[in-house]
């Protein structure tokens, strides 16, 4: 699953600060308007001192405009962008900003930017730049297109908050088909609608901090935003995280985007500590590309290159990948914590040998999943989860219910597949497996721990491996002398209405007060207080009377 993908170059970024026309002398905070004033917004800018708005009236003006050591409000006069276009000479971007920290009050608002066209190191329509840090609000930008930063580049300490905006059908050759930001910049990204973007990597966003400082740690924030329909030809579909990126992801809607990796999101972060939280991630894709070698991982999410994420409270629903990981790929090295999350209806389509993980795949890495609902996922082996190679994996407190393995006529794992382990450990603990086709659980040259699970004897039998064979009771299950299994349960699960896929238990349910108390999270996916009861219950729900 090894790829080779290139980091933003951070030589090519770079943005020459330009000279400042003294202003003519007026009182501080004036309104400076275009053109029954000024006959251009440059010269609206030159003309204007910190603290004054340039107000633009309805129309179309071929001019780009810069505003640099100064704190400028640029504003259109109408409500509707469409009406006041800013349609700057192919070249340089449109809109540029340099060193207008935040605090200032610089801002750009109410604008169409539209068919811009800017050389490397400028962004299509707007260029942030040099601790360069304004307002970017309720604009359209369509259309435009550069090298990094089809729509907007961020570079070099700059923290925009680019805030409802449209940012649409804009093109980056290399990184960032709708925003790029990289060295030390950390925008917040909130209420935007980016769609129909493309990139060779991170069709809507990218982001990253500097590849050349690896311990360099950014901060921004993508919270609130449609991110939908964008394209990436290698990696990060709708949002694409590198090297030292602390981001926060959250509240946003990921929706039908595409790439080889990631078709949602894709995260390479080299250690950082991104944060993926109560997302709707759904209808993404990550399908095999001839020119990306061992692609078709990671429909939803997709993690990767050392990064330490916290993937938690989303919800994962009907994203495909052709080989691993229809809702999430966790692998090379990563250390994730997947907790809360609801991962239902994701497949992986191919059917060549390995493709596994409708729900979750995870190869050579370590992870705590612990408290997911993982329902009606598809893969050839592992419709529920699949784990292989190296890596330290714990499984706790889940429900996994109705997934399919479609490999058809083989043993293949209906809920969990562990193949192919070759160190650290696997732990499966306080589980319920239920209604999984073919085998509740499947083993394959692997041995992990089964603790306090409970396991129904749906489709063909609760556990089969090649040293063990098929067993179809729980007794043979925690009595077998090939299967380390401890205390595990079986029965109905009691689900209040499990049709409905409400995987509440009933006070009658084998799972209540079963559970094993050592690594037992504290709450259930609805944050309820573990243990309500004698002991902690079985599952991603914990039984609470009335709740």
């Amino acid at each position: 699953m090894k790829r080779v993908l290139a980091g933003a170059s951070t030589a090519a970024v770079v943005c020459a600060l330009v000279s400042v026309t003294s202003p003519a002398a007026h009182a501080a905070g004036a309104t400076l308007s275009v053109p029954s004033r000024y006959r251009t917004i440059t010269a609206a800018i030159a003309a204007a001192r910190s603290g004054d708005t340039v107000l633009v009236a309805p129309g179309t003006y071929r001019e780009n405009i810069t505003i640099s050591g100064k704190y400028v409000k640029v504003k259109a006069s109408s409500s509707n962008p469409a009406q006041t276009v800013i349609a700057g000479n192919s070249g340089r971007s449109p809109v540029m900003f340099q060193n207008v920290p935040s605090s200032g009050g610089a801002s750009l608002q109410g604008f169409r930017i539209v068919s811009g066209s800017a050389p490397s190191g400028q962004g299509g329509a707007i260029t942030v730049a040099n601790n360069a840090s304004p307002r970017i609000q309720g604009n359209d930008i369509e259309s435009n297109r550069s090298e990094d930063g089809g729509g907007i580049l961020v570079y070099n300490h700059s923290s925009p908050t680019i805030i409802y905006n449209t940012i649409k059908n804009n093109t980056a050759s290399t990184f960032g088909g709708g925003v790029f930001a990289v060295i030390g910049s950390s925008p917040q990204i909130y209420g935007n609608t980016i769609t129909g973007n493309h990139a060779y990597g991170g069709g809507g966003i990218y982001l990253e901090d500097d590849v050349s400082h690896t311990s360099y740690r950014s901060t921004p924030n993508v919270s609130r935003n449609n991110i939908t329909n964008n394209r990436a030809s290698q990696a990060g579909g709708g949002i694409m995280l590198r090297t030292g990126v602390n981001a926060v992801i959250a509240r946003n809607t990921i929706s039908g985007n595409a790439a080889p990796y990631g078709g949602g999101i894709h995260l390479e972060t080299t250690g950082s500590t991104p944060t993926v939280t109560t997302n709707v991630i759904t209808g993404n894709s990550a399908i095999t590309s001839a020119s990306q070698p061992g692609s078709g991982s990671g429909g939803g999410i997709a993690v990767f290159g050392k990064s330490r994420p916290g993937i938690g409270h989303n919800t994962i629903t009907g994203n495909r990948a052709s080989k691993f990981g229809g809702g999430i790929v966790l692998a090379e090295s990563s250390v994730s914590v997947v907790t809360g999350n609801n991962i239902a209806k994701n497949s992986v389509v191919g059917t060549e040998a390995g493709a596994a993980g409708g729900g979750i795949f995870e190869a050579n890495s370590d992870s705590q999943m612990v408290n997911n609902v993982l329902r009606q996922n598809t893969a050839p082996v592992g419709g529920g989860v699949a784990v292989s190679g190296t890596g330290s994996w714990t499984l706790v407190n889940n429900t996994v219910v109705s997934n399919t393995a479609t490999q058809g006529g083989q043993a293949a794992g209906g809920g969990l597949y562990v193949s192919r382990k070759t160190s650290g450990k696997m732990s499966v603990v306080n589980n319920v497996f239920n209604s999984n086709n073919d085998y509740q659980i499947f083993e394959y040259g692997a041995f992990a721990t089964y603790y306090n699970n409970l396991v129904t004897n749906d489709g063909r039998g609760m556990f089969f491996s090649f040293s063990a064979h098929p067993i179809t009771t729980i007794s043979a299950l925690n009595n077998s002398a090939q299967v380390y299994a401890v205390d595990n349960v079986t029965g109905s699960p009691g689900f209040l209405n499990g049709p409905a896929f409400d995987y509440r238990i009933a006070a009658s349910s084998p799972a209540v007060d079963t559970a094993r108390s050592v690594g037992a999270p504290t709450v259930d996916i609805r944050n309820v207080h573990r243990p309500t009861g004698v002991r902690a219950d079985i599952g991603a729900y914990e039984y609470k009377p009335g709740a």
